[in-house]
């Protein structure tokens, strides 16, 4: 399974402050959760971000959505996003090359 979400940061917010908290993020949190493959994070030119999170299967991902909403290991991360610009959506993947 595949979460997929696009956001943009608050306007104060730099790169280097956002990046910090993304990677402590995984570490901290995300890379622990049962189910957790891989993860990748890109932004555009014009300041999309793309988290791209690579899940075992449907319940593990709502599992750490569960458990993310309380943890103080992701509040850090999600409070440098516009709420108002956050998509996500959820794909299971067909093929994979890599």
């Amino acid at each position: 399974m595949v979460e997929i979400t696009s956001f943009q940061l608050k306007e104060d917010i730099s790169i280097e402050k956002f990046t910090k908290a993304a990677e402590s993020m995984q570490e901290q949190f995300l890379a622990k959760q049962s189910g957790f493959l891989k993860r990748t994070l890109t932004v555009s030119e014009d300041g999309v971000w793309t988290d791209i999170v690579f899940w075992k299967d449907q319940g593990s991902f709502e599992t750490a959505m569960q458990k993310a909403e309380s943890s103080e290991h992701t509040l850090p991360f999600m409070d440098k996003i516009d709420f108002n610009s956050v998509k996500m959506m959820t794909t299971k993947p067909v093929l994979i090359t890599e």
